[in-house]
């Protein structure tokens, strides 16, 4: 049996330190009637081209990473997941922000083009941006945290070694996983469900 195949965790827990980043906000512009333009269409055709390049590059890594730990001893083990783990979780966050800046340029570009929309409202609308994206950054920079904490105990825990570290090890970032996946989804639920400001000619944004 392959090392991944038995210990598995949780360091590719890394689409949901990611995926939300490419539909945080989306349903404003659904809601906004932009769903069916041409150009909404083409903006969430390119940033699902680009979500899907790094996801298979960080795939990669992570079976290569896992690959890699399987004949380490205790220590070594538990000094590689950090090393990966923060390394990681870096790229992730200049990805989140990458794929922030652009939705938040792209929805610039489309209230500057609607005449109908206050100043006030179209403010509201970034600035709702901004907020979904810096809950979903301290929520990873949260997790993150729980990480190196769970694997600095693990370190001290003279008694857990061997196969045991390895259930320990899957069970904690399988749980992580759970909690991004319960994140994620009420995140998206959230956006379906926004509206956009009322008094511009669509329903009362929430």
């Amino acid at each position: 049996m392959k090392y991944t195949d038995s210990v598995w965790p949780y360091v590719l827990i890394a689409f949901l330190l990611i995926a939300p980043s490419c539909c945080f906000g989306q349903g404003m512009g659904q809601r906004g009637g932009m769903q069916g333009s041409a150009q909404m269409q083409e903006f969430k055709a390119r940033q699902q081209k680009k979500s899907q390049d790094y996801l298979a590059k960080y795939d990669k890594e992570n079976n290569e990473f896992m690959n890699s730990v399987g004949g380490l001893g205790k220590q070594e083990k538990i000094q590689a997941f950090r090393d990966f783990l923060s390394g990681q979780y870096e790229k992730n966050c200049a990805f989140r922000q990458e794929m922030h800046d652009d939705w938040r340029a792209f929805m610039q570009g489309q209230l500057d083009k609607n005449p109908n929309m206050q100043s006030y409202m179209k403010e509201q609308m970034l600035s709702r941006i901004d907020q979904d994206y810096e809950e979903a950054r301290d929520f990873y920079a949260g997790k993150i945290e729980e990480d190196m904490q769970f694997l600095d105990q693990l370190s001290e825990d003279k008694s857990i070694d061997g196969q045991e570290l390895n259930v320990r090890l899957k069970e904690f970032f399988q749980a992580q996983g759970a909690s991004g996946r319960e994140f994620a989804q009420g995140q998206q639920e959230k956006y379906r469900n926004r509206q956009i400001p009322s008094g511009s000619g669509k329903r009362g944004y929430q």
